[in-house]
C-alpha cells in the first residue's frame, strides 16, 4: 500500500525493545552513544556554570565539544558513532 508506514522495532525507556532485532539492537546503540557523549560533556558544563562572568566560556566550550570523540568501542555498531 502507498504511504504505509511500518515500525520495525522500539526501544522502551528500561532499555528494552521489540520489533526486529538488528533495528532493535541500532537503536540500542544509537541511545548508548548518546548516552556516553553527553556523559563527556557534562563535566565541561558544570565548569561553564562557574565561569559564568567568561564571555569566552561558552566559545571553549564549544570548540571542546567539537573536539570530543566520536567513535565509540569496537563492539559496537557504527548507529553508537
Amino acid at each position: 500500500m502507498q504511504g504505509e508506514i511500518v515500525i520495525a522495532a522500539v526501544l522502551f525507556a528500561d532499555a528494552t525493545g521489540d520489533g526486529d532485532s538488528r533495528h532493535v539492537r541500532m537503536l540500542i546503540d544509537k541511545r548508548a552513544g548518546m548516552r556516553d557523549q553527553a556523559k563527556r560533556v557534562l563535566s565541561n558544563l558544570g565548569r561553564l556554570s562557574d565561569n559564568s562572568q567568561d564571555e569566552n566560556a561558552l566559545a571553549e566550550l564549544e570548540t571542546e565539544a567539537l573536539t570530543l570523540p566520536t567513535k565509540g568501542k569496537e563492539a559496537v555498531s557504527a548507529d553508537y558513532d
